[in-house]
């Protein structure tokens, strides 16, 4: 064994193995799981994966997403829990399961995990009773760590630091890169990161709703720039978690019609997701215009309430979720008055549409969505 093995073995060790701490022969006649300080024989990893082999639990199961197995492998976890914390929402279970169980397609058990301190995971030693039965009277009399099935003793450990320290060149970095935190896997919005294992829990839940039908507003069909096919917008918050009550915030989980992870995707001010011009009679305004306008009537809303513009609307819908507010938008920025066209924007500052009042009955109506071309004819 290398003495970078070596090391490494040493920094990851899930336990310290001495003459006051090692386990009474008995402990170890099961066949099972060792995740430092729980133990999960065969018996009880056998019921956790029938219940999620069960027809309720297919429906909740995970694909396993991170550093320790490719994603190509198709594997699935499942979490085990104590009867009694598998109350409540089954997300949240997910989120405070310390063990999963890993397995394939065909219900094959590939490891057990357990989340560690950092929020990732790390494999459990695999337990068997008849190689630890004959290697446990090695380590009765020495102090060292247990690293699966192998056991260092203090002594080796201290040798191998000592050559460590002569041998390392000053300008090395396999140490730091030991000590560097793992990838983790995601998406990147306004340094926000998140991570594809929160994201996952949200595309179930967004699932879910869907099939259940218990909200009409999402997940929300969507066919528009920035993406090339049409996809379902999911409200989800900066932590990944799906959005719940309250006021709806700017990211969106972007999923494919079959509910598949595309990508995550964000509000900036003005709401840019539709890039459309729009045409008010004679006059036509560019996406650029109604952006620049857009901020404007973001900063006053924002401030104390008034009785001027932007003001509350409560007439035709858009496809952008209410409540509405009004603010003018003029061709020509020097003409007197507001003018007879508004920008419709709701509270979060998204673009909803360009409204006009049409001269015959005074009503506000909406102006036509026009493309690049009727900015290259106006």
């Amino acid at each position: 064994m290398s003495i970078l093995d070596l090391l490494i073995s040493w920094i990851l060790t899930s336990y310290l193995v001495s003459t006051h701490t090692i386990l009474d022969r008995r402990e170890w006649k099961e066949n099972g799981y060792d995740c430092g300080d729980a133990f999960f024989n065969d018996q009880m990893v056998h019921d956790a994966l029938k219940t999620a082999l069960s027809d309720i639990g297919r429906k909740k199961i995970l694909l396993y997403t991170g550093p320790i197995y490719s994603r190509v492998m198709g594997y699935v976890t499942w979490p085990i829990l104590p009867a009694e914390a598998q109350a409540g929402r089954f997300s949240h279970i997910w989120r405070r399961a310390m063990y999963q169980i890993v397995f394939d397609a065909n219900g094959k058990v590939i490891d057990l995990i357990v989340r560690l301190a950092n929020n990732q995971f790390a494999k459990c030693w695999r337990v068997d009773s008849q190689q630890i039965e004959a290697s446990i009277y090695s380590v009765e009399e020495s102090n060292g760590y247990k690293c699966g099935y192998e056991f260092i003793p203090d002594s080796t450990i201290t040798e191998c630091v000592e050559i460590a320290r002569k041998n390392l060149a000053p300008d090395t970095d396999e140490l730091n890169q030991i000590f560097a935190k793992p990838p983790r896997n995601g998406y990147m919005c306004d340094k926000v990161f998140f991570d594809d294992n929160d994201l996952q829990h949200a595309r179930v839940t967004a699932q879910r709703r869907e099939e259940t039908k218990r909200s009409t507003n999402f997940p929300r069909r969507y066919n528009g720039k920035p993406f090339d096919s049409p996809c379902l917008l999911w409200p989800i918050n900066k932590n990944g978690e799906s959005f719940t009550t309250g006021r709806l915030g700017k990211y969106r989980l972007v999923l494919t019609l079959d509910f598949k992870i595309l990508s995550v995707a964000m509000f900036i001010p003005g709401g840019f997701l539709v890039r459309n011009s729009y045409q008010c009679f004679e006059d036509v305004f560019s996406h650029e215009e109604i952006a620049s306008i857009a901020e404007i009537a973001c900063k006053k809303a924002k401030r104390a309430k008034r009785k001027t513009f932007p003001l509350p609307y409560q007439g035709l819908k858009f496809d952008v979720e209410g409540p509405y507010l009004l603010y003018p938008i003029k061709k020509h920025k020097f003409s007197p008055g507001p003018g007879i066209h508004r920008l419709v924007i709701n509270t979060l500052c998204h673009i909803a549409g360009v409204l006009t009042m049409d001269p015959n009955t005074k009503e506000l109506v909406k102006c036509s969505v026009e493309g690049q071309k009727a900015l290259q004819e106006s």
